[in-house]
């Protein structure tokens, strides 16, 4: 068993605007600012980068629009926006984009709305499939685009369903592997404990094993060893399934989720004057401190 550094950076993922996205988040790295309103209210409840997707060599951004039950297309090099796209009676949850699923040369989307995925075409806002979970499971309150995961030449999504029932264990949650083309499931995870809520953190990492395939970063904030709440870290492979690396916390050092603004673990890190208590609308760097490896198999459906 090996341990892990005492402040561990994993990986960091895109949770602000206009910053660049291989860096680390600081101040200095904010390119623009500007701000989006939408015609509804609460817009901005989910955000997601895109392609460039009016061929002005700038990035794009999907947001969700809160009160107006559908997701905006904003220009990321002005804030105009681009394009809406009416999700009907559900708003977005969830947000990101999917490359080219329909070969039609333009990058498509995917919409987590209540217990139901959607994959849009980019060009026009279409439908292109649509997959409900059962009821209950929460599926799609994550998403993460994980490339192509069966060979067929089509970028695949995961979704989270945090709240899925599997083998009879209560909130155990699932992962499960879709396919870009038409929704088909391609491979699912299954949590292993009640109330483990697999699924409910979710998101891409670059590529860990050198096949030339981004991975995926599961969080497991309710496992437990000795002590409350150690928490545990996967990262596996969203092609084959296979665990690249667990991180188990411990009583003494446990896994703790925290965020660029998150400063109570790693100081003052943004020069703000104060070391602030985790809360789930912080955004930026996610770090994960403390906690050891080991060799601990995840189960694959």
């Amino acid at each position: 068993m090996k341990t892990a550094n005492t402040s561990l950076i994993l990986f960091s993922f895109l949770v602000a605007i206009f910053v660049s996205i291989t860096e680390t988040v600081s101040a200095q790295d904010l390119l623009a600012e500007f701000k989006l309103e939408g015609h509804f209210g609460q817009v901005g409840d989910e955000v997601a980068v895109i392609h460039d997707m009016n061929n002005d060599q700038v990035i794009d951004l999907l947001v969700a629009g809160g009160e107006a039950q559908g997701v905006f297309i904003y220009s990321g090099a002005e804030g105009s926006i681009l394009q809406f796209v009416s999700l009907g009676p559900d708003p977005a949850v969830s947000l990101t984009a999917m490359g080219d699923v329909n070969n039609d040369s333009v990058t498509d989307w995917a919409a987590g709305t209540t217990n139901k995925v959607r994959a849009v075409s980019g060009a026009d806002g279409t439908e292109l499939w649509s997959v409900a979970g059962d009821p209950g499971d929460a599926l799609g309150v994550t998403l993460a685009a994980v490339g192509d995961a069966n060979n067929d030449n089509t970028p695949d999504l995961a979704a989270g369903a945090p709240f899925a029932d599997p083998g009879g264990k209560q909130y155990a949650g699932e992962i499960r592997v879709l396919s870009g083309a038409d929704g088909s499931l391609i491979r699912k995870f299954k949590g292993r404990r009640v109330n483990q809520t697999l699924g409910s953190v979710m998101e891409l990492i670059r590529d860990l094993n050198n096949d030339s395939r981004d991975d995926l970063i599961i969080g497991d904030p309710h496992y437990s060893q000795p002590g409350s709440n150690t928490g545990r870290v996967y990262v596996i492979s969203a092609y084959d399934g296979s665990v690249l690396l667990n991180i188990n916390g411990t009583a003494a050092n446990p896994v703790i989720w925290t965020s660029f603004n998150d400063d109570s673990y790693l100081g003052d890190t943004i020069n703000d004057g104060a070391a602030t208590t985790p809360a789930p609308s912080d955004a930026g760097n996610i770090n994960i401190i403390g906690g050891t490896f080991d060799a601990t198999d995840l189960h694959l459906y």
